[in-house]
């Protein structure tokens, strides 16, 4: 697959609010993932059609219908992942500081937003702290997240079973090089271990 950093940059610009890039980055998506994960290739392909055929602002208005409206299908982690429980305050603390440490800034969205972890992802995509956040956090919220938009006519939930298969092939790539197992919240410097 392409190389991670630009991988995760294509995947955060696909789940922010649609905005012109969107195209080539689910484009340039599939390519990535033609021959790895033709599954997740043939989601970004038909979420990049119906992009084509319905145009930006349709899918501004399928944007905020998916994520915007109700608490079973945001796109923030840290809510799937703890409620509105005090926890998730301390798991946005600790991605704040990760974005201070690379010099990122989280825009107008929580730390917690789906897009903002996954830029952060872009620039730091390896070491057992970026596996364990995409496997611990990002994986169990995406999947709350199409949980969320199951029988909602939205292409969305398309894009983050793609999305989610991307990552799950990521984690099994960064845990065979380095051999790191995948233990829930289990390193200090997880942003959900503290």
């Amino acid at each position: 697959m392409a190389e991670t950093t630009n991988l995760w940059k294509a995947l955060a610009q696909v789940v922010e609010y649609p905005a012109p890039g969107l195209q080539p980055a689910l484009d340039a998506l599939a390519d990535a993932c033609s021959s790895v994960l033709p599954e997740a290739a043939a989601e970004f392909q038909q979420f990049s059609d119906e992009l084509d055929l319905l145009g930006l602002a349709r899918f501004e208005e399928l944007y905020a219908a998916a994520f915007d409206f109700e608490a079973n299908s945001s796109p923030y982690v840290g809510y799937h992942l703890f409620g509105e429980d005090p926890r998730r305050s301390l798991f946005m603390a600790r991605l704040k500081e990760r974005y201070l440490e690379q010099g990122l800034d989280a825009g107008v969205e929580l730390p917690d937003h789906l897009a903002a972890i996954l830029r952060l992802l872009a620039a730091a995509p390896d070491g057992e702290e970026a596996t364990e956040l995409v496997a611990d956090c990002l994986l169990p919220a995406i999947e709350k997240m199409c949980v969320g938009l199951d029988g909602k006519n939205t292409p969305y939930r398309g894009l983050l079973r793609a999305i989610s298969l991307v990552l799950e092939e990521q984690t099994k790539s960064a845990s065979a090089r380095r051999d790191i197992p995948c233990r829930p919240f289990s390193l200090s410097s997880s942003p959900t271990s503290r």
